[in-house]
């Protein structure tokens, strides 16, 4: 079964558009609009920067993540054509509170025998990257984005139209870049942690996520 995709301005519905073999087309004037993309057991897609240009043509790509069983997460890194490679980092914590943490990231794909694993590293732009979490434990799991090859200088980063989803059995957490959620700290975006035996979830800042 295909996704439907609803275009609002406001909160006015503009258009719902049945996906064709996983895409869409459509034309629509020039302006800002919010997309919602739905599909029967998996999560919902919300972006609330769906911008159309006038005289120029807009692409949006769409993640959407099945449904997840309890006690199990997962996050989803997308941007824009442009930096080419935006990398996922999620440090978790050991279960062992005086063992070192491990980060799940390209180099290192899974972390505690694949509790927590890298499943998509995307190098050609867009994304999705994602990061399945098959459980929790006590400690504090961050995650942040790395601009692959920017040796520390984050200007290309904060072009960058990078989102996050988090998505658990309790629901769904976005960060955009763009809305300045989060931090950026030369060439990495802190975006969000979470405390392994609460679930409580925090958007990242200097304090709480402090810069490698």
């Amino acid at each position: 079964q295909e996704a439907n995709l609803m275009v609002f301005q406001g909160s006015t519905l503009v258009r719902t558009i049945p996906m064709d073999k996983a895409k869409f087309k459509v034309r629509l004037p020039a302006g800002r609009y919010t997309c919602i993309a739905t599909m029967p057991r998996y999560y919902s897609f919300y972006d609330d920067d769906c911008s159309i240009l006038a005289n120029k043509g807009s692409k949006k790509r769409i993640a959407m993540s099945p449904m997840l069983n309890p006690g199990t997460a997962r996050i989803i890194l997308q941007w824009g054509e442009k930096p080419k490679d935006l990398d996922s980092y999620l440090l978790v914590p050991h279960r062992d509170p005086s063992a070192p943490e491990c980060e799940v990231q390209f180099r290192n794909k899974k972390c505690h025998s694949g509790v927590v694993r890298l499943d998509v590293d995307a190098v050609r732009g867009y994304g999705p990257e994602t990061i399945t979490l098959d459980g929790f434990h006590a400690g504090k799991y961050q995650f942040r984005v790395n601009h692959y090859g920017a040796r520390g200088n984050g200007a290309k980063l904060k072009l960058a139209h990078a989102s996050v989803a988090f998505y658990t059995e309790d629901g769904t957490h976005h960060w955009e870049l763009q809305q300045r959620q989060g931090y950026i700290d030369k060439d990495n975006w802190y975006v969000f942690a979470v405390d392994g035996a609460t679930k409580q979830i925090s958007t990242c800042n200097r304090e709480t996520c402090p810069p490698v």
